[in-house]
C-alpha cells in the first residue's frame, strides 16, 4: 500500500523552511498491487540462481509483497 500525505503552507522566506510549520489536510492510500507474471519471474530468477540482496524497503515489506505474489507463507 501506497501513502500520500497532503499538507499547506504559506511560502517562506527561506527554502530550507518549507517542511516546517505544515498544515496536515489529508490523507490517502493506494493499493498498488505486484503484476500477475511477477511470481513466475522471482521463480525463474531463484532457479537460475539468481542471488538476492536486502530491499531497501525493509523486511516487513518484502514479506509482504512475498505473501501477496504467494511465495510466503500467510503465517
Amino acid at each position: 500500500m501506497r501513502w500520500l500525505l497532503f499538507s499547506f503552507r504559506d511560502a517562506p522566506q527561506n527554502a530550507q523552511e518549507l517542511e516546517q510549520n505544515q498544515i496536515f489536510v489529508g490523507l490517502v492510500a493506494m493499493i498498488d498491487p505486484p503484476r500477475p507474471e511477477v511470481a513466475e519471474a522471482i521463480a525463474k530468477c531463484y532457479q537460475a540462481g539468481i542471488q538476492h540482496s536486502s530491499p531497501i524497503t525493509g523486511l516487513f515489506t518484502a514479506g509482504c509483497f512475498l505473501r501477496v505474489i504467494a511465495l510466503l507463507s500467510p503465517w
